[in-house]
């Protein structure tokens, strides 16, 4: 096993009690009061505007830079309720190519929001002997197969339990180390936060090179719906966006369009659904080299994040990208010294001067 430090003790400590909180699409409200809680001390404001979005002006004097990322984590929703209680499910957007795949939720504890109260549960399917019989080659179990069991027997239980229709539907393992690594549910986003949070434990504010204000968005996950609505109250010069970043380093074959792996640094996306800023995006660069820090770079396809809300709104923006294993899973899977070096390269730009 490898050697531990207190650095990377701090940093698991963070991506643990930050994955583990409930905060599905439209329902962050658990995250932005562990932020208000643990941040409120350490900026000069913080403040959320009428959407949900989180904002804390850390400090500093110089153009105008926001830090972000989103709050929300992806979730499945309850369509509809059986007669003998089990709970049907719909997707979280319009995006058929941003669902899991229907492996991995079966098996998962499972946690049903609703508005005042939530129930626990999980996922299932048919098992292998009473199972339907699926076309031969089928890559996937109709949507329609997998379900919740909370262990009620009849839909008029189920609402007496506070379950109804829209309510939404997480899974909850625990966030573990594996190796060098951590692995759970939620580090998209939440890992970012969690650079964003030890940043601040780190930097002095009146040794930054900006104004800097953080934010931490709602409902990224379902079209950029907070990073929109922020964008049209703030005037910020220029944005850095913090998000879950895809990994090629997997045993399988056709990869290489993805040369990102676990533990090669923090990664630099010059593309996604928007170009990114390029001289934003080489200032990051000449510091990191200027450093010694690693990074590595990419173009995303069927991604997409904050950043491009804000390139979108006018603002320049980079896209900084921690490497992830098997995105949009109850096991993301991120490297410790990925998250460390990330920290290391923000607190570069913020505070050197090239």
């Amino acid at each position: 096993m490898p050697e531990k430090n207190d650095r990377e003790e701090r940093m698991f400590t963070l991506v643990k009690e930050l994955t583990e909180l409930p905060g599905p699409i439209g329902r962050e409200e658990k995250v932005l009061a562990y932020l208000e809680e643990h941040w409120g001390s350490r900026v000069v404001r913080i403040e959320r505007d009428g959407i949900g979005n989180l904002i804390a002006r850390v400090g500093g004097r110089g153009p105008k830079l926001l830090v972000d990322a989103h709050a929300d984590e992806i979730c499945l929703m309850v369509q509809s309720i059986t007669p003998d209680g089990f709970l049907r499910l719909s997707q979280w957007n319009r995006h058929p190519q941003s669902v899991p795949g229907w492996l991995y939720p079966i098996g998962q504890p499972a946690l049903v929001i609703g508005r005042n109260s939530s129930v626990q549960g999980f996922f299932a399917a048919q098992t292998g002997h009473i199972a339907n019989a699926h076309p031969a080659g089928s890559a996937e179990r109709p949507w329609n197969d997998i379900f919740i069991d909370i262990g009620a027997t009849s839909a008029d239980e189920a609402r007496s339990w506070g379950i109804q229709i829209g309510n939404r539907a997480i899974w909850t393992p625990q966030t573990r180390r594996v190796g060098h690594y951590i692995t759970g549910k939620a580090m998209d986003n939440r890992v970012a936060i969690a650079i964003m949070a030890l940043l601040l434990e780190e930097i002095d504010p009146e040794a930054l090179n900006f104004e800097l204000a953080y934010s931490v968005t709602v409902q990224e996950e379902n079209g950029c719906t907070g990073a929109l609505s922020l964008c049209l109250r703030e005037g910020f010069h220029q944005a850095i966006a913090i998000d879950v970043g895809l990994s090629g380093d997997l045993p399988l074959e056709g990869l290489n369009f993805m040369p990102v792996r676990l533990g090669g640094g923090p990664t630099l996306v010059h593309k996604d659904w928007v170009h990114y800023d390029p001289h934003l995006t080489d200032q990051l660069l000449d510091h990191a080299e200027r450093a010694g820090i690693p990074v590595q770079h990419a173009i995303f396809h069927n991604y997409g994040s904050d950043g491009g809300a804000f390139i979108r709104q006018g603002i320049r923006t980079a896209l900084l990208a921690f490497p992830c294993r098997y995105t949009h899973s109850p096991f993301e899977t991120v490297a410790l010294s990925d998250l460390l070096l990330s920290v290391d390269l923000l607190k570069e730009f913020l505070t050197r001067r090239l």
